[in-house]
Parts: structure tokens; C-alpha cells; sequence
């Protein structure tokens, strides 16, 4: 299964917004750390982007946090949403690689 994601500033500070090209949803964290598709924009819809040393990036919970630790979007090897309260910014499933993408491959999405 593949998608295309779109990633938008919403705020000074490396703050972001993820939507899903076809679907029209959100990205959006609960306080328990659970993924989620929303329709509307809120601020459980926001994300700071993390630059790792291994050149991959991370999408930090900019509301929520679980005992102090920042929790992070992880998916499993299957594609599946993993709980923030489990994922570290160290571990591969919270590691992605942005790329552009052509406009032609928005459109067919």
C-alpha cells in the first residue's frame, strides 16, 4: 500500500501538520498516544519535525508527552500505527525520509 502525505508548517518552530493526499485527513495523536485519521484540523494535529544524525527524520507529538518523554509517529513493519507511549526517537519504526513529489503522482493518488 502506498500514499502520498502532505506536510505543512502551521507555526514558527518547526511545527507541522500531516494530511493524506486522497483521504483528506489528519494526522492526529490522542493523549494516549494513539494514531489517528481527523477531518478537521486541531492541535492534536501537530508535530515537530526531528532531524536525526543518521540523516532520517522524526515526527515528535508537539501537545503530548507520557511521563515527561516525548512520544514519537512510529508504524510498525506491517504499516500499522504503533502507540506513542512505546516509540523513542532511537528506534527505526519513528524514522522516515521526506521526499517531493511530482505533481502528476498528487494527482493519481
Amino acid at each position: 500500500m502506498e500514499g502520498i502525505l502532505e506536510i505543512r508548517t502551521v507555526s514558527e518552530g518547526g511545527v507541522l501538520a500531516i494530511k493524506g493526499v486522497k483521504s483528506q485527513y489528519y494526522i492526529s495523536m490522542s493523549r494516549s498516544g494513539i494514531l489517528q485519521g481527523k477531518k478537521e484540523y486541531s492541535d492534536s494535529c501537530n508535530f515537530k519535525e526531528v532531524f536525526l544524525e543518521n540523516f532520517y527524520t522524526a515526527y515528535m507529538s508537539e501537545k503530548w508527552s507520557k511521563n515527561g518523554k516525548d512520544v514519537f509517529v512510529s508504524l510498525s513493519q506491517k504499516g500499522r500505527p504503533l502507540r506513542g507511549k512505546k516509540t523513542r526517537k532511537e528506534n527505526i519504526a519513528s524514522h522516515f525520509i521526506p521526499r517531493m513529489c511530482k505533481e502528476d503522482d498528487r494527482t493519481s493518488a
